[in-house]
């Protein structure tokens, strides 16, 4: 179906009764010099409008189509858009079109005159209004709306943020980064941990069989799969009270606490020597204790971190 708007120039139109003359009407308009005008029975338009101290029927803001008192446009195109174009992942944006005529100027469209539907990417929703809701992601993702209306589409694209990092299915709230697991147990690149993929990337799972399970390794930044990377913490010297020790790899965002003790046994205290939240990634990390216990003494290594 060709549908068509109607944009009217400013006229007056005077009906009489048969009986009577009646003059004819002017339209509501300025006109301006040299201009010509249309004059159909009653009906006088003006070819040229200046409501606005200049602006002509020929001007980038009015086109004028002879031989019509109304003048009819059609739809040309759809622009479809989103605001805001960016939101994390659960928010809402929404989406609305405006209907480009064939003169290049633009109508709002109505909400019951645009249909939605998803295209792609991580949209959970679409209402009938057009506010579309987002759903988890695993890292920043693309999401793709079509608008339709008039036999005419148009495509928007909304960026969806990875704003929880542990909230992905079937391993969200599991205290490790979701990203990480991802990239290294989603082994078919299916998008999505199934089966065996999911038991693997669990936080208490050792699947390459080293000295720490899975949430250790992400959180000193050591690859879960190779049994020859994990974190190292050891002594590297004592001399006199004063001690040197030793951490493999530093891992950025993760917070060292050092703590010792005189004896190992239950119920042992342990004091904090102190603590650092990396920076940077770093290997070979040496830190020492100016104040050593004598003769012996225990030291162990925390590490805290969050998704």
């Amino acid at each position: 179906m060709n549908f068509r708007w109607t944009l009217m120039l400013a006229i007056a139109v005077a009906v009489s009764p048969r009986s009577h003359a009646s003059p004819p009407v002017l339209a509501l308009s300025s006109v301006s010099p040299g201009e010509s005008r249309l004059i159909g029975g009653n009906i006088i338009a003006d070819t040229a409008l200046d409501p606005s101290g200049g602006i002509v029927a020929t001007s980038a803001s009015y086109t004028l189509k002879l031989g019509f008192a109304g003048q009819l446009y059609d739809v040309a195109a759809l622009d479809a858009s989103a605001q805001p174009p960016v939101v994390n992942e659960g928010g809402t944006s929404q989406l609305r079109a405006l209907a480009i005529m064939d003169d290049e100027t633009t109508l709002p469209l109505a909400e019951e005159d645009v249909t939605w539907s998803i295209i792609s990417g991580p949209f959970n929703s679409i209402d009938l209004g057009g506010l579309a809701t987002a759903g988890p992601v695993v890292g920043e993702r693309a999401a793709v709306a079509r608008g339709g209306a008039f036999g005419l589409t148009s495509e928007i694209l909304v960026s969806i943020l990875d704003s929880d990092r542990d909230n992905y299915a079937p391993v969200s709230g599991d205290g490790i980064d979701d990203a990480w697991q991802f990239a290294f147990f989603d082994t078919d690149h299916s998008g999505g941990l199934e089966g065996a993929e999911a038991a693997e990337a669990g936080p208490s799972a050792n699947p390459d069989h080293d000295l720490h399970n899975n949430f250790f390794e992400w959180a000193s930044g050591h690859d879960p799969k190779n049994p020859s990377s994990f974190l190292r913490f050891q002594i590297l010297s004592k001399t006199g009270t004063t001690a040197r020790f030793g951490i493999s790899k530093s891992n950025t965002g993760t917070t060292y606490a050092v703590m010792k003790s005189t004896t190992l046994g239950p119920g042992a205290l342990s004091s904090d020597v102190f603590s650092f939240t990396a920076t940077i990634d770093e290997v070979n990390v040496e830190l020492s204790d100016a104040t050593a216990i004598s003769p012996s003494g225990f030291y162990r290594l925390r590490l805290e971190r969050a998704p």
